[in-house]
């Protein structure tokens, strides 16, 4: 189990143990306990896994040996290997005591002698001297290194394979009913894992993390500009020959004994448990646990479902802030209390320092979250000011889109009530004329029957015999009257005799239908 594997659990706890605490105070919480004291039927929780005991001797000699193992490589040794070549005496850079030599054994190279007597050679001999790390001791500590690390990998690979298969699975089934209340609540979960550093040994744990630290440290070793070099060389090959270095020198003496010892191991370096748990009923502190996480869970689902989340953040920083004022408050009346102390004779110097130097931690870490929300706050700040200028752009822009708008909008009416105007001046004169029309129409219409009545009655009278039918006309104006009247009974007499003849017609086409009608009879 890694480090961080441990520092989660303990977060976990940790909020498991505050939960305990919050939620003694929950208003829903003395209906969640009636209901998880009393069981139900099909509850159970049953877990598997396999517990990986490991032989820690030779973890042991392991972490013994790295301290020496660093050392040997920090005094790594070399040889000094002499290569060279002959070049053209304009090609030669850095003549030397072996060139001197080389040249004094070939003579042959000595072409001219000048008239003072030096030597003119044509060609000469190059040393290059190269510093050669494949000694034997370093070849061993590869070797050791590189066997070490497939030893504890190869282990450390199927611990965690084997370590990884677990599982659990879980049902609780809890109701209570009661006045004013009623609450059910189900939780079912399972799971199984293969492949995950889940170990719920603790102990085991941290053995697991001392072999991940022997790893890292053989690793960083190969890993080494000496080792590298080295890694090029041909490989040794056992038996090991115990040089002069390998037994006199105490770090690679630690290295052979932890090389021999890893080589003549037998077995797999660890035993494996298989651990399983099954039970029918839930464990009472398990019960009380999740009475616990259900009143949070049933908090969440009110919040949730009625939007209270701003409410609760407020409450919670609010909280938070009257907590960091309580702890300063206290400490300083520890101060006091302290200072008050120490003049007395009742607390030591180095007392009062301690507790000033934590006085001073709390206030520093109290300025540095102080620092960080202004921090955060100015951060909002300036991300809520580059929306107003945003959003002030945006408004700007709307605005002159609006105005645009409105003058294009106005001018459209404009336009459309011109328009408007114009096609019902045009329908009020025409609604004019047809009115003028329909009156002389009906003016017209009544004159005429006006004469026809006037030609009526003046008719009626020459037959009543109260006007003489030769009475002749007097004046013009008698005589229009008369036309009038007459033109008004042919009028009515045409209109009438055309009706008499449709009326005719359709009685003769009636009969014609019908067969006869009372002719055939």
């Amino acid at each position: 189990m890694s480090s961080n594997e441990v520092k989660r659990r303990a977060a976990q706890y940790g909020a498991l143990k505050e939960i305990s605490h919050i939620s003694s105070s929950d208003p829903i919480r003395a209906a969640l306990d009636k209901a998880f004291s009393s069981p139900s039927d099909g509850e159970y929780i049953s877990g598997a896994r396999k517990l990986v005991t490991v032989d820690e001797l030779w973890l042991s000699k392991c972490e013994e040996a790295l301290p020496h193992i660093k050392e040997a490589i920090e005094q790594y040794r070399s040889l000094i290997k002499k290569e060279g070549e002959v070049v053209r005496i304009d090609r030669a850079k850095r003549p030397s005591k072996d060139s001197v030599t080389h040249l004094a054994r070939h003579s042959n190279y000595i072409k001219t002698i000048t008239d003072d007597g030096r030597l003119a050679p044509e060609e000469i001999y190059i040393a290059e001297n190269d510093e050669d790390y494949a000694v034997y001791e370093n070849r061993f500590l590869y070797l050791a290194l590189s066997y070490m690390h497939s030893f504890v990998g190869t282990r450390y690979e199927k611990m965690m394979r084997i370590s990884s298969e677990s599982g659990v699975s879980l049902r609780v089934s809890r109701n209570s009913r009661e006045q004013g209340r009623s609450i059910s609540y189900k939780l079912e979960i399972s799971e199984t894992m293969n492949g995950s550093d889940n170990s719920a040994d603790l102990q085991n744990g941290r053995t697991m993390a001392r072999i991940r630290s022997v790893l890292n440290a053989v690793s960083g070793y190969l890993a080494s500009p000496l080792m590298k070099g080295v890694s090029t060389a041909p490989p040794l090959t056992p038996p090991i020959v115990r040089t002069n270095v390998i037994k006199s020198n105490v770090h690679f003496a630690a290295v052979y004994l932890l090389y021999s010892y890893l080589s003549a191991y037998q077995g797999e370096g660890f035993t494996v448990k298989n651990d399983a748990q099954n039970e029918n009923a839930v464990p009472e502190r398990l019960s009380r646990v999740l009475c616990d996480i259900a009143a949070l869970q049933f908090f969440a689902a009110y919040q949730g479902i009625f939007g209270g989340w701003d409410d609760c953040e407020a409450a919670y920083e609010e909280a938070e802030a009257e907590k960091r004022l309580e702890a300063m408050k206290k400490l300083r009346r520890e101060l006091e209390a302290a200072k008050e102390e120490l003049r007395r004779g009742e607390r030591s110097p180095e007392e009062y320092i301690v507790l000033l130097e934590k006085s001073n931690a709390s206030l520093t870490k109290a300025y540095e979250e102080s620092e960080n929300e202004i921090s955060s706050l100015k951060k909002t700040e300036r991300e809520q000011n580059r929306e107003i200028i945003r959003l002030s752009a945006e408004f700007d822009m709307i605005n002159d889109q609006m105005g645009n708008l409105r003058q294009q909008t106005e001018a459209r009416i404009r336009d459309d009530a011109a328009r408007i105007e114009k096609k019902y001046s045009e329908k009020t004169k025409q609604a004019v004329r047809m009115h003028a029309e329909a009156y002389e129409n009906e003016k017209a219409y009544w004159q005429a029957e006006k004469e026809l009545l006037r030609g009526r009655l003046h008719a009626y009278r020459i037959i009543s015999g109260e006007k003489d039918a030769e009475e002749e006309l007097t004046d013009k104006e008698s005589f229009l009257a008369l036309e009038k009247e007459y033109n008004a009974l042919y009028g009515y007499y045409k209109k009438q005799w055309s009706k008499a003849k449709r009326r005719i017609r359709k009685e003769e086409y009636k009969n014609r239908r019908n067969g006869g009608g009372e002719n055939k009879e």
